[in-house]
């Protein structure tokens, strides 16, 4: 073979073997870059796993810092009704305590039976309707030995009475004063006076709950000053349960006031429609009239009842208007009781309803009208304007049609023709 030949061959092997290093680098390069992209989403995937993973470690903390807090409001509001409940029962036993004693010093020589108080561990535990059983039953034992003292004492009296007259008459004619049997009258009349007064002050007692307690003015300083005294203010506002009367023959009669349960109304709903929002107003004002509530315990209930957004706006009201009952009821019913659209737009805008008798719908929108100040009783205009807009909210077209075609002259013209 010739130079030039073999001179050929090495430079077309030495190219092969460039290619072929430059394949074998280009084929290395090409799996270092999808190693690196497999790194890269690898790591990519690492970091949205550990994001994902904080995010939820971010969301049970705040579940569970939001479920602490709910038990720890709930553990707040037992406390709080725990400590209500002991001090019903402190205020109802210093009454107890309070009528004793006075049925003990008009009546020493009679023993009162002395009734076990309840427990304050059981106070934790027993229902309301155990406890006002109970209570009922120690005033019912202490009403009978009141009656039972109060009879006893006439009878001893009218025995004295008798006693010295009695004697009277035996001893000797020079021996008896003028008007000799005047003297034990006088004292069994001051002995009833003094019944009657006693009685008096018991009852006066037993109607003023500031009497058991003697800080009981500096609580009403304190509840006036801050809104948050929630317990000198409940101390304060808590209703007597118990009323006495004596009459002229000594006998004193109970009258027991109904223990009314605020925990059987349910809690206010601000975003209930407007006519539960005005029953439910209703239902609270006749729990408070059977349960002789006065204005205080009215207030303290009421704000019991109210939500966490309620209480707030109540907080920003006047403190004359948060503590007066009259004027707080007069705002609240503004606030939730009160339809936005005023009455004369619902007169014109009211329709009947699929479920309601033509009969039904016209009692309403007479109601309607009445507070709007339409006088359509008196006015004959606007009596026929009001029966325009009641014929034409009609949803029976034969109705309308028959209406329309009569001629009435009154409320009771249109009674008789929907009711024929």
């Amino acid at each position: 073979m010739s130079p030039e030949v073999v001179e050929a061959l090495r430079a077309e092997g030495a190219l092969n073997e460039r290619q072929r290093v430059e394949a074998t680098l280009v084929g290395f390069q090409a799996q270092l870059e999808a190693e690196k992209n497999r790194q890269a989403r690898q790591a990519l995937e690492v970091a949205e796993e550990k994001a994902r993973l904080e995010s939820e470690g971010r969301r049970q903390a705040l579940e569970l810092e939001a479920t602490r807090k709910e038990l720890l409001a709930l553990r707040e509001a037992r406390e709080r009704d725990r400590e209500a409940a002991l001090n019903v029962q402190k205020y109802y036993a210093s009454q107890l305590r309070e009528k004793r004693a006075a049925t003990t010093q008009s009546n020493p020589r009679d023993e009162v039976p002395v009734t076990p108080q309840v427990p304050a561990k059981a106070a934790q535990t027993t229902a309301d309707g155990h406890f006002a059983a109970q209570l009922q039953t120690t005033l019912r034992n202490l009403q009978q030995a009141k009656v039972k003292n109060d009879a006893a004492s006439r009878s001893r009296s009218a025995t004295q009475v008798k006693t010295e007259q009695s004697s009277e008459k035996r001893g000797p004619p020079g021996r008896t004063p003028p008007g000799g049997s005047d003297p034990p009258k006088k004292d069994a009349g001051k002995a009833g006076s003094s019944r009657r007064g006693s009685a008096r002050r018991i009852s006066k007692r037993g109607n003023d709950p500031h009497d058991s307690d003697p800080d009981s003015d500096s609580d009403k300083k304190d509840d006036e000053s801050s809104d948050d005294s929630d317990s000198s203010f409940f101390e304060e506002s808590i209703p007597n349960v118990m009323t006495s009367k004596t009459s002229q023959a000594g006998t004193t009669v109970f009258t027991y006031k109904p223990y009314v349960n605020a925990s059987a109304l349910e809690d206010f709903n601000e975003k209930a429609s407007l006519s539960t929002r005005i029953r439910w107003l209703e239902k609270f004002q006749s729990m408070a009239v059977q349960g002789g509530w006065s204005d205080k315990m009215r207030i303290y209930e009421m704000k019991l009842k109210l939500p966490s957004s309620a209480r707030d706006w109540r907080y920003n009201l006047d403190e004359d208007v948060r503590h007066r009952w009259k004027r707080f009821l007069k705002v609240f019913k503004e606030k939730y009781c009160k339809a936005k659209t005023s009455d004369s737009e619902r007169h014109y805008s009211m329709t009947q309803k699929k479920t309601e008798a033509p009969l039904e719908f016209f009692y309403r929108l007479n109601r309607v009208a009445d507070k709007a100040g339409i006088y359509f009783r008196k006015s004959s205009k606007e009596r026929e304007r009001h029966f325009k807009v009641f014929m034409k909210k009609l949803l029976d077209s034969s109705l309308r049609s028959t209406l329309q075609g009569q001629r009435l002259h009154s409320l009771e013209d249109l009674e008789f023709v929907k009711q024929g």
